[in-house]
């Protein structure tokens, strides 16, 4: 009946109204969340040190170790070119 399809109409409105609320909660919630989550992070990082492995056991990944680096061509090629160049007081003679 008519009646019976307003009522439900009427339903179907409220419900999708819940919906939309429960959504907006369920999105501030996961921000609030995630904002925790990584606050929690960075006290853990401070607490125990941004490398200690010891992070592994709550999900947070250590920063690795910094690996000494090797020279690069462009550092080899400026330290050759400074050993043969000449001190400029030995490559001009001294004039009296």
């Amino acid at each position: 009946s008519t009646a019976e399809l307003s009522r439900m109409a009427d339903q179907i409105q409220d419900l999708e109204g819940q919906s939309h609320a429960l959504a907006k909660k369920r999105q501030a919630l996961s921000r609030q969340g995630a904002d925790e989550a990584n606050r929690l992070k960075a006290h853990l990082r401070a607490l125990l040190g941004p490398k200690n492995p010891e992070l592994v056991k709550f999900g947070i990944r250590p920063q690795e170790r910094r690996k000494p680096r090797a020279p690069s061509e462009t550092a080899k090629k400026g330290k050759a070119a400074q050993a043969q160049a000449v001190p400029l007081a030995e490559a001009a003679p001294a004039e009296k």
